[in-house]
C-alpha cells in the first residue's frame, strides 16, 4: 500500500494565515438597460496568487419575449502575467494561465435560451440560469496577477434586457 499526499501534506502552499483557506470572490451585476453588442460585463477580480478550483455564474432570466437574442460569452481581460510560473518546493510547477485575453475562455454561450428550450444552463430560479465554470479539463487554474474575469455582450436582448448576473470563483492562495 501506498500513500499519494497532495502538496498541501508535505508543504503548505503560503506560509500564512491564507494558506489552505478557501477564500470566494464575488461579484454581481445589476443590469438597469438592456447592454450593447461589445459591452463588458465585468463580474469578479480574483487576486494574484491565487488557483482557482471552480465557480458559478448566474443569470436572471434577461431577454423576457420569447424569441431569445441574447447572448453574453463569458471569459477575462489579459492580467499582464505572460506565462510566469510558480513552482512549489516539492516541484509542482503552475503557469499562468491568463496571460492572454480571452472573451469566451470560460463559456461562448450562444443565444441564452427560454427555460423551456434551455439544454446547457441549470434553472436556479424559477426564471433564471447558472451554470459551472468550463474552464477546468485540465485542473485548476493559476494567476500569476489580479485578474478580471467579464462577461462581452455579443447581441442584446429583444425584449427586457434587464436583470441580475452574479458570479462566484473559488480559489486558494498558493502564492503571494
Amino acid at each position: 500500500m501506498a500513500n499519494h499526499d497532495a502538496v498541501q501534506l508535505v508543504e503548505p502552499l503560503a506560509q500564512n494565515n491564507l494558506s489552505g483557506v478557501l477564500h470566494v470572490a464575488y461579484g454581481e451585476v445589476d443590469l438597469a438597460a438592456n447592454p450593447t453588442a461589445a459591452d463588458l460585463i465585468r463580474l469578479v477580480k480574483v487576486p494574484a496568487g491565487a488557483l482557482i478550483i471552480g465557480g458559478e455564474i448566474w443569470l436572471d432570466e434577461i431577454d423576457t419575449d420569447g424569441t431569445e437574442e441574447l447572448e453574453i460569452d463569458f471569459g477575462w481581460a489579459a492580467n499582464g502575467g505572460g506565462s510566469e510560473t510558480f513552482t512549489t518546493s516539492t516541484g509542482i510547477t503552475y503557469t499562468n494561465a491568463f496571460g492572454s485575453a480571452s472573451s469566451d475562455g470560460i463559456r461562448n454561450s450562444g443565444v441564452i435560451p427560454t427555460e423551456a428550450a434551455q439544454t446547457t444552463y441549470e434553472p436556479h430560479t424559477a426564471s433564471g440560469y447558472y451554470y459551472k465554470l468550463g474552464i477546468f479539463t485540465t485542473g485548476p487554474k493559476f494567476c500569476s496577477r489580479d485578474t478580471i474575469f467579464q462577461g462581452t455582450v455579443i447581441a442584446p436582448a429583444t425584449a427586457g434586457g434587464t436583470g441580475k448576473i452574479w458570479a462566484r470563483m473559488e480559489y486558494l492562495v498558493v502564492k503571494f
